[in-house]
Protein backbone atom coordinates (compact mmCIF):
# COMPACT_ATOMS: atom_id res chain seq x y z
CA UNK A 1 0.00 0.00 0.00
CA UNK A 2 0.98 3.59 -0.59
CA UNK A 3 1.90 5.38 2.63
CA UNK A 4 3.09 8.72 3.88
CA UNK A 5 6.76 7.77 3.63
CA UNK A 6 6.57 7.11 -0.10
CA UNK A 7 6.95 10.81 -0.92
CA UNK A 8 9.51 11.57 1.77
CA UNK A 9 12.72 11.27 -0.25
CA UNK A 10 15.15 14.17 0.17
CA UNK A 11 14.23 15.60 -3.23
CA UNK A 12 10.49 15.26 -2.61
CA UNK A 13 10.68 16.95 0.79
CA UNK A 14 13.04 19.70 -0.36
CA UNK A 15 10.92 20.62 -3.39
CA UNK A 16 7.45 19.85 -2.03
CA UNK A 17 6.36 23.50 -1.87
CA UNK A 18 7.64 24.27 -5.38
CA UNK A 19 6.10 21.14 -6.89
CA UNK A 20 2.82 21.67 -5.03
CA UNK A 21 2.45 25.24 -6.32
CA UNK A 22 3.46 24.39 -9.89
CA UNK A 23 1.04 21.46 -9.94
CA UNK A 24 -1.83 23.53 -8.57
CA UNK A 25 -1.34 26.38 -11.05
CA UNK A 26 -0.92 23.87 -13.87
CA UNK A 27 -4.27 22.30 -13.00
CA UNK A 28 -6.01 25.65 -12.59
CA UNK A 29 -4.90 26.92 -15.99
CA UNK A 30 -5.78 23.62 -17.59
CA UNK A 31 -9.29 23.88 -16.12
CA UNK A 32 -9.60 27.46 -17.38
CA UNK A 33 -8.55 26.31 -20.85
CA UNK A 34 -11.06 23.48 -20.75
CA UNK A 35 -13.87 25.77 -19.61
CA UNK A 36 -13.47 28.06 -22.61
CA UNK A 37 -14.07 25.09 -24.93
CA UNK A 38 -16.19 23.04 -22.52
CA UNK A 39 -16.93 19.59 -24.00
CA UNK A 40 -20.26 19.55 -22.19
CA UNK A 41 -21.44 23.06 -23.11
CA UNK A 42 -19.37 24.97 -25.68
CA UNK A 43 -18.22 22.26 -28.09
CA UNK A 44 -21.72 20.76 -28.57
CA UNK A 45 -22.93 24.21 -29.69
CA UNK A 46 -19.83 24.62 -31.86
CA UNK A 47 -20.65 21.32 -33.55
CA UNK A 48 -24.15 22.56 -34.34
CA UNK A 49 -22.57 25.01 -36.79
CA UNK A 50 -20.82 22.14 -38.56
CA UNK A 51 -23.27 19.20 -38.43
CA UNK A 52 -26.70 18.08 -37.22
CA UNK A 53 -25.43 14.64 -36.18
CA UNK A 54 -26.05 13.73 -32.53
CA UNK A 55 -23.56 10.88 -32.96
CA UNK A 56 -20.73 13.30 -33.74
CA UNK A 57 -21.72 15.48 -30.79
CA UNK A 58 -21.52 12.41 -28.56
CA UNK A 59 -18.06 11.59 -29.90
CA UNK A 60 -16.52 14.82 -28.61
CA UNK A 61 -16.26 14.03 -24.87
CA UNK A 62 -15.66 10.36 -25.69
CA UNK A 63 -12.62 11.12 -27.83
CA UNK A 64 -11.37 13.84 -25.52
CA UNK A 65 -11.46 11.69 -22.40
CA UNK A 66 -10.84 8.27 -23.96
CA UNK A 67 -7.77 9.69 -25.67
CA UNK A 68 -6.34 10.56 -22.27
CA UNK A 69 -7.06 7.08 -20.89
CA UNK A 70 -6.58 4.63 -23.78
CA UNK A 71 -2.81 4.84 -24.48
CA UNK A 72 -1.74 4.46 -20.87
CA UNK A 73 -1.27 0.68 -20.70
CA UNK A 74 0.97 0.79 -23.77
CA UNK A 75 2.78 3.86 -22.43
CA UNK A 76 3.30 2.20 -19.04
CA UNK A 77 5.25 -0.56 -20.76
CA UNK A 78 7.89 1.90 -21.96
CA UNK A 79 8.19 4.10 -18.88
CA UNK A 80 7.63 1.78 -15.91
CA UNK A 81 11.33 0.86 -15.63
CA UNK A 82 12.56 4.46 -15.82
CA UNK A 83 13.18 6.19 -12.46
CA UNK A 84 12.08 9.55 -13.91
CA UNK A 85 9.25 10.16 -16.36
CA UNK A 86 9.10 13.92 -16.91
CA UNK A 87 10.77 13.74 -20.30
CA UNK A 88 7.68 11.93 -21.64
CA UNK A 89 5.39 14.59 -20.23
CA UNK A 90 7.49 17.35 -21.81
CA UNK A 91 7.52 15.70 -25.24
CA UNK A 92 3.77 15.18 -25.30
CA UNK A 93 3.18 18.72 -24.04
CA UNK A 94 4.67 20.05 -27.28
CA UNK A 95 2.34 17.83 -29.34
CA UNK A 96 -0.73 18.80 -27.30
CA UNK A 97 -0.14 22.53 -27.49
CA UNK A 98 0.84 22.32 -31.16
CA UNK A 99 -2.27 20.41 -32.22
CA UNK A 100 -4.59 22.78 -30.34
CA UNK A 101 -2.79 25.74 -31.91
CA UNK A 102 -3.25 24.29 -35.40
CA UNK A 103 -6.92 23.73 -34.68
CA UNK A 104 -7.29 27.37 -33.67
CA UNK A 105 -5.65 28.51 -36.90
CA UNK A 106 -7.90 26.19 -38.92
CA UNK A 107 -10.99 27.65 -37.27
CA UNK A 108 -10.10 31.16 -38.40
CA UNK A 109 -8.98 30.19 -41.92
CA UNK A 110 -11.43 27.40 -42.83
CA UNK A 111 -14.62 28.63 -41.20
CA UNK A 112 -16.36 28.73 -44.57
CA UNK A 113 -15.42 25.14 -45.43
CA UNK A 114 -17.41 23.44 -42.73
CA UNK A 115 -16.93 19.82 -43.79
CA UNK A 116 -13.17 20.31 -44.02
CA UNK A 117 -13.14 22.09 -40.66
CA UNK A 118 -15.16 19.23 -39.18
CA UNK A 119 -12.59 16.67 -40.40
CA UNK A 120 -9.66 18.74 -39.14
CA UNK A 121 -11.37 19.31 -35.80
CA UNK A 122 -11.79 15.60 -35.09
CA UNK A 123 -8.32 14.72 -36.42
CA UNK A 124 -6.54 17.24 -34.20
CA UNK A 125 -8.83 16.45 -31.25
CA UNK A 126 -7.64 12.83 -31.51
CA UNK A 127 -3.97 13.89 -31.67
CA UNK A 128 -4.29 16.28 -28.73
CA UNK A 129 -6.24 13.82 -26.60
CA UNK A 130 -4.05 10.77 -27.22
CA UNK A 131 -0.81 12.68 -26.69
CA UNK A 132 -2.32 13.86 -23.42
CA UNK A 133 -2.90 10.24 -22.49
CA UNK A 134 0.75 9.35 -23.01
CA UNK A 135 1.77 12.32 -20.88
CA UNK A 136 -0.94 11.53 -18.34
CA UNK A 137 0.71 8.33 -17.07
CA UNK A 138 3.90 10.33 -16.46
CA UNK A 139 1.94 13.08 -14.71
CA UNK A 140 0.25 10.68 -12.30
CA UNK A 141 3.49 8.88 -11.45
CA UNK A 142 5.23 12.20 -10.74
CA UNK A 143 2.36 13.30 -8.49
CA UNK A 144 2.48 9.96 -6.67
CA UNK A 145 6.19 10.46 -5.91
CA UNK A 146 6.17 14.19 -5.22
CA UNK A 147 2.96 14.68 -3.20
CA UNK A 148 2.39 12.65 0.01
CA UNK A 149 -0.89 10.82 0.47
CA UNK A 150 -2.19 13.23 3.13
CA UNK A 151 -1.55 16.24 0.86
CA UNK A 152 -3.09 14.88 -2.33
CA UNK A 153 -6.60 15.91 -1.38
CA UNK A 154 -5.36 19.47 -0.86
CA UNK A 155 -3.29 19.22 -4.06
CA UNK A 156 -6.15 18.19 -6.34
CA UNK A 157 -8.59 20.31 -4.36
CA UNK A 158 -6.31 23.32 -4.80
CA UNK A 159 -6.12 22.68 -8.54
CA UNK A 160 -9.90 22.56 -8.71
CA UNK A 161 -10.42 25.51 -6.34
CA UNK A 162 -8.14 27.93 -8.19
CA UNK A 163 -9.27 26.46 -11.50
CA UNK A 164 -12.86 27.03 -10.48
CA UNK A 165 -12.20 30.72 -9.86
CA UNK A 166 -10.65 31.03 -13.32
CA UNK A 167 -13.45 28.95 -14.83
CA UNK A 168 -16.03 31.27 -13.23
CA UNK A 169 -14.45 34.18 -15.09
CA UNK A 170 -14.26 31.98 -18.16
CA UNK A 171 -18.03 31.56 -18.06
CA UNK A 172 -18.46 35.30 -18.58
CA UNK A 173 -15.93 35.21 -21.42
CA UNK A 174 -18.00 32.46 -23.06
CA UNK A 175 -21.19 34.50 -22.58
CA UNK A 176 -19.51 37.54 -24.14
CA UNK A 177 -18.16 35.57 -27.10
CA UNK A 178 -21.41 33.77 -27.91
CA UNK A 179 -24.03 36.31 -26.86
CA UNK A 180 -22.68 39.85 -26.68
CA UNK A 181 -19.59 40.22 -28.85
CA UNK A 182 -21.50 40.42 -32.11
CA UNK A 183 -18.82 38.30 -33.76
CA UNK A 184 -20.22 35.92 -36.40
CA UNK A 185 -19.17 32.29 -36.68
CA UNK A 186 -16.31 31.31 -36.65
CA UNK A 187 -14.81 34.42 -35.01
CA UNK A 188 -16.92 34.00 -31.85
CA UNK A 189 -15.66 30.48 -31.25
CA UNK A 190 -12.24 31.44 -32.57
CA UNK A 191 -11.83 33.88 -29.66
CA UNK A 192 -12.54 31.07 -27.21
CA UNK A 193 -10.19 28.63 -28.94
CA UNK A 194 -7.38 31.20 -28.96
CA UNK A 195 -7.62 31.92 -25.25
CA UNK A 196 -7.91 28.20 -24.54
CA UNK A 197 -4.71 27.51 -26.52
CA UNK A 198 -2.76 30.19 -24.64
CA UNK A 199 -3.89 28.93 -21.22
CA UNK A 200 -3.13 25.32 -22.17
CA UNK A 201 0.38 26.20 -23.36
CA UNK A 202 1.27 27.99 -20.13
CA UNK A 203 -0.23 25.16 -18.03
CA UNK A 204 1.82 22.50 -19.78
CA UNK A 205 5.02 24.54 -19.53
CA UNK A 206 4.64 25.05 -15.78
CA UNK A 207 4.45 21.34 -15.02
CA UNK A 208 7.65 20.73 -17.01
CA UNK A 209 9.36 22.84 -14.32
CA UNK A 210 8.47 20.37 -11.53
CA UNK A 211 11.46 18.76 -9.79
CA UNK A 212 10.78 15.03 -10.12
CA UNK A 213 11.94 12.68 -7.33
CA UNK A 214 13.40 9.29 -8.17
CA UNK A 215 11.10 6.45 -7.14
CA UNK A 216 11.02 2.64 -7.10
CA UNK A 217 10.47 1.04 -10.51
CA UNK A 218 9.64 -2.26 -12.12
CA UNK A 219 12.82 -3.76 -13.50
CA UNK A 220 13.06 -3.91 -17.28
CA UNK A 221 10.83 -3.24 -20.27
CA UNK A 222 8.37 -6.02 -21.12
CA UNK A 223 6.48 -7.01 -24.28
CA UNK A 224 3.00 -5.57 -24.68
CA UNK A 225 1.30 -8.97 -24.40
CA UNK A 226 3.28 -9.72 -21.24
CA UNK A 227 2.34 -6.30 -19.87
CA UNK A 228 -1.32 -7.07 -20.46
CA UNK A 229 -0.99 -10.46 -18.77
CA UNK A 230 0.70 -8.84 -15.78
CA UNK A 231 -2.11 -6.28 -15.56
CA UNK A 232 -4.81 -8.93 -15.85
CA UNK A 233 -3.13 -10.93 -13.10
CA UNK A 234 -3.34 -7.88 -10.86
CA UNK A 235 -7.05 -7.58 -11.57
CA UNK A 236 -7.58 -11.23 -10.68
CA UNK A 237 -5.50 -11.12 -7.50
CA UNK A 238 -6.43 -7.70 -6.15
CA UNK A 239 -10.11 -7.69 -5.21
CA UNK A 240 -10.13 -4.04 -4.16
CA UNK A 241 -8.60 -2.97 -7.48
CA UNK A 242 -11.16 -5.09 -9.35
CA UNK A 243 -14.16 -3.63 -7.50
CA UNK A 244 -12.87 -0.11 -8.03
CA UNK A 245 -12.58 -0.75 -11.77
CA UNK A 246 -16.21 -1.89 -11.96
CA UNK A 247 -17.35 1.21 -10.06
CA UNK A 248 -15.41 3.55 -12.32
CA UNK A 249 -16.81 1.86 -15.43
CA UNK A 250 -20.32 2.63 -14.18
CA UNK A 251 -19.41 6.27 -13.62
CA UNK A 252 -17.80 6.40 -17.06
CA UNK A 253 -21.04 5.13 -18.59
CA UNK A 254 -22.93 8.08 -17.08
CA UNK A 255 -20.85 10.47 -19.16
CA UNK A 256 -22.63 9.41 -22.33
CA UNK A 257 -25.34 11.92 -21.34
CA UNK A 258 -23.08 14.87 -20.48
CA UNK A 259 -22.94 16.67 -23.87
CA UNK A 260 -26.70 16.32 -24.32
CA UNK A 261 -27.93 18.20 -21.26
CA UNK A 262 -27.31 21.56 -22.97
CA UNK A 263 -28.86 20.41 -26.26
CA UNK A 264 -31.84 19.06 -24.32
CA UNK A 265 -32.25 22.42 -22.59
CA UNK A 266 -32.06 24.29 -25.87
CA UNK A 267 -34.38 21.98 -27.81
CA UNK A 268 -36.86 21.19 -25.02
CA UNK A 269 -36.85 24.48 -23.10
CA UNK A 270 -35.76 26.85 -25.87
CA UNK A 271 -32.98 28.52 -23.86
CA UNK A 272 -30.71 31.00 -25.74
CA UNK A 273 -27.08 30.09 -26.41
CA UNK A 274 -25.90 32.92 -24.17
CA UNK A 275 -27.27 30.98 -21.18
CA UNK A 276 -24.29 28.65 -21.62
CA UNK A 277 -22.04 31.23 -19.99
CA UNK A 278 -24.29 31.45 -16.94
CA UNK A 279 -24.43 27.67 -16.66
CA UNK A 280 -20.63 27.52 -16.82
CA UNK A 281 -20.30 30.15 -14.11
CA UNK A 282 -22.84 28.44 -11.86
CA UNK A 283 -21.16 25.08 -12.40
CA UNK A 284 -17.75 26.44 -11.48
CA UNK A 285 -18.94 28.42 -8.44
CA UNK A 286 -20.30 25.28 -6.83
CA UNK A 287 -17.21 23.37 -7.93
CA UNK A 288 -15.00 25.93 -6.16
CA UNK A 289 -17.05 25.81 -2.99
CA UNK A 290 -17.41 22.04 -2.93
CA UNK A 291 -13.69 21.50 -3.43
CA UNK A 292 -13.06 23.01 -0.01
CA UNK A 293 -15.19 20.21 1.40
CA UNK A 294 -14.05 17.42 -0.95
CA UNK A 295 -10.34 17.97 -0.30
CA UNK A 296 -10.86 17.86 3.49
CA UNK A 297 -12.87 14.64 3.23
CA UNK A 298 -10.16 13.15 1.02
CA UNK A 299 -7.30 14.07 3.38
CA UNK A 300 -8.98 13.68 6.78
CA UNK A 301 -11.61 10.99 6.26
CA UNK A 302 -11.36 8.73 3.22
CA UNK A 303 -11.60 8.73 -0.55
CA UNK A 304 -14.08 5.87 -0.30
CA UNK A 305 -16.52 8.18 1.50
CA UNK A 306 -15.88 10.92 -1.06
CA UNK A 307 -16.65 8.55 -3.95
CA UNK A 308 -19.92 7.57 -2.27
CA UNK A 309 -21.01 11.18 -1.73
CA UNK A 310 -20.09 12.15 -5.30
CA UNK A 311 -22.03 9.21 -6.73
CA UNK A 312 -25.15 10.18 -4.76
CA UNK A 313 -24.89 13.75 -6.07
CA UNK A 314 -24.51 12.35 -9.58
CA UNK A 315 -27.84 10.57 -9.23
CA UNK A 316 -29.50 13.98 -9.02
CA UNK A 317 -28.19 15.10 -12.43
CA UNK A 318 -30.39 12.98 -14.72
CA UNK A 319 -33.23 13.12 -12.16
CA UNK A 320 -33.27 16.92 -12.39
CA UNK A 321 -33.04 16.90 -16.18
CA UNK A 322 -36.00 14.56 -16.42
CA UNK A 323 -38.13 16.39 -13.84
CA UNK A 324 -37.61 20.11 -14.56
CA UNK A 325 -39.36 20.22 -17.98
CA UNK A 326 -42.54 19.00 -16.28
CA UNK A 327 -42.62 22.32 -14.39
CA UNK A 328 -43.16 24.31 -17.57
CA UNK A 329 -46.70 25.15 -16.51
CA UNK A 330 -45.47 26.82 -13.31
CA UNK A 331 -42.57 28.89 -14.69
CA UNK A 332 -41.96 31.15 -17.64
CA UNK A 333 -39.52 29.81 -20.28
CA UNK A 334 -36.85 32.23 -19.01
CA UNK A 335 -37.20 31.15 -15.38
CA UNK A 336 -37.34 27.51 -16.42
CA UNK A 337 -34.00 28.05 -18.12
CA UNK A 338 -32.54 29.38 -14.88
CA UNK A 339 -34.04 26.45 -12.98
CA UNK A 340 -32.37 24.02 -15.37
CA UNK A 341 -29.07 25.39 -14.05
CA UNK A 342 -29.56 22.92 -11.17
CA UNK A 343 -28.42 20.20 -13.57
CA UNK A 344 -25.08 21.91 -14.12
CA UNK A 345 -24.67 22.84 -10.46
CA UNK A 346 -24.98 19.16 -9.56
CA UNK A 347 -22.72 18.23 -12.47
CA UNK A 348 -20.01 20.60 -11.25
CA UNK A 349 -20.16 19.35 -7.67
CA UNK A 350 -20.25 15.69 -8.66
CA UNK A 351 -17.39 16.03 -11.14
CA UNK A 352 -15.15 17.81 -8.63
CA UNK A 353 -15.78 15.25 -5.89
CA UNK A 354 -15.50 12.23 -8.16
CA UNK A 355 -12.26 13.50 -9.67
CA UNK A 356 -10.54 13.95 -6.31
CA UNK A 357 -11.93 10.75 -4.83
CA UNK A 358 -11.28 8.47 -7.81
CA UNK A 359 -7.75 9.67 -8.57
CA UNK A 360 -6.62 9.53 -4.96
CA UNK A 361 -8.27 6.17 -4.28
CA UNK A 362 -6.47 4.64 -7.26
CA UNK A 363 -3.16 6.17 -6.15
CA UNK A 364 -3.64 4.77 -2.65
CA UNK A 365 -4.30 1.19 -3.76
CA UNK A 366 -1.47 1.14 -6.33
CA UNK A 367 1.86 -0.30 -5.04
CA UNK A 368 4.66 2.20 -5.65
CA UNK A 369 6.80 0.04 -7.95
CA UNK A 370 3.75 -1.12 -9.93
CA UNK A 371 1.97 2.24 -10.12
CA UNK A 372 2.49 2.76 -13.88
CA UNK A 373 0.85 -0.57 -14.76
CA UNK A 374 -1.95 -0.16 -12.19
CA UNK A 375 -2.72 3.29 -13.56
CA UNK A 376 -2.05 2.31 -17.16
CA UNK A 377 -4.38 -0.69 -17.25
CA UNK A 378 -7.13 1.12 -15.34
CA UNK A 379 -7.00 4.18 -17.55
CA UNK A 380 -6.83 2.18 -20.79
CA UNK A 381 -9.91 0.25 -19.67
CA UNK A 382 -11.66 3.51 -18.80
CA UNK A 383 -10.74 4.91 -22.20
CA UNK A 384 -12.38 1.98 -23.95
CA UNK A 385 -15.50 2.56 -21.85
CA UNK A 386 -15.54 6.24 -22.76
CA UNK A 387 -15.34 5.47 -26.46
CA UNK A 388 -18.28 3.13 -26.01
CA UNK A 389 -20.17 5.93 -24.25
CA UNK A 390 -20.43 7.69 -27.62
CA UNK A 391 -23.48 5.46 -28.04
CA UNK A 392 -25.32 8.27 -26.22
CA UNK A 393 -25.73 10.03 -29.54
CA UNK A 394 -27.23 6.90 -31.09
CA UNK A 395 -29.65 6.55 -28.17
CA UNK A 396 -30.82 10.15 -28.62
CA UNK A 397 -31.31 9.60 -32.36
CA UNK A 398 -33.26 6.36 -31.88
CA UNK A 399 -35.08 6.70 -28.55
CA UNK A 400 -34.75 10.33 -27.42
CA UNK A 401 -33.29 12.25 -24.50
CA UNK A 402 -35.54 10.72 -21.82
CA UNK A 403 -34.31 7.18 -22.48
CA UNK A 404 -30.67 8.32 -22.39
CA UNK A 405 -31.14 10.10 -19.05
CA UNK A 406 -33.00 7.12 -17.58
CA UNK A 407 -30.10 4.79 -18.48
CA UNK A 408 -27.69 7.28 -16.95
CA UNK A 409 -29.75 7.24 -13.76
CA UNK A 410 -29.43 3.44 -13.58
CA UNK A 411 -25.64 3.57 -13.91
CA UNK A 412 -25.37 6.11 -11.09
CA UNK A 413 -27.49 3.86 -8.87
CA UNK A 414 -25.26 0.87 -9.67
CA UNK A 415 -22.14 2.93 -8.86
CA UNK A 416 -23.58 3.81 -5.44
CA UNK A 417 -24.17 0.13 -4.74
CA UNK A 418 -20.63 -0.81 -5.78
CA UNK A 419 -19.12 1.94 -3.64
CA UNK A 420 -20.55 0.25 -0.56
CA UNK A 421 -18.42 -2.84 -1.30
CA UNK A 422 -15.08 -0.97 -1.33
CA UNK A 423 -12.64 -1.36 1.54
CA UNK A 424 -10.84 1.76 2.72
CA UNK A 425 -7.13 1.21 1.90
CA UNK A 426 -6.07 3.47 4.78
CA UNK A 427 -7.26 0.84 7.24
CA UNK A 428 -4.20 -1.19 6.20
CA UNK A 429 -1.70 1.62 6.74
CA UNK A 430 -0.12 1.02 10.12
CA UNK A 431 -0.28 4.06 12.38
CA UNK A 432 -2.45 6.09 9.98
Amino acid sequence: MVNELEASSDIAVRHLRRNFILGVVNGALFQFSNTLVSPSLVLPLFMRYLTDSHLLVGLIPSIQQAGWFLPQLVASRYIQHRPQKKIYYSATAIVRAGSWGLLTIALFTLGGSRLLLLAIFFSLLVVCSFSGGVGGISFMDIVGKAIPVTRRGAFFGGRNFLGGILAFMGGFIVKYALDQSGYPFPANFGLLFTLSFLALSVALFLFTQVVEPVGPVHEGEVALLQQFRRAWGMVENDALYRRFLFLRLCLMATQMATPFYILYARDRLGIPEGMVGLYLSAMTVVSVGSNLVWSRISDRRSNKLLIQIASILGLGIPLSALFIPHLSGLFSPENLGYLFGIVFVLLGSHTAGAQIGNINFLLEISPAAERPIYLGFANTLFGMALLASAVGGVIVEVAGFDVLFSLTLAFYALAIGLSLTLKDPREEIVGY
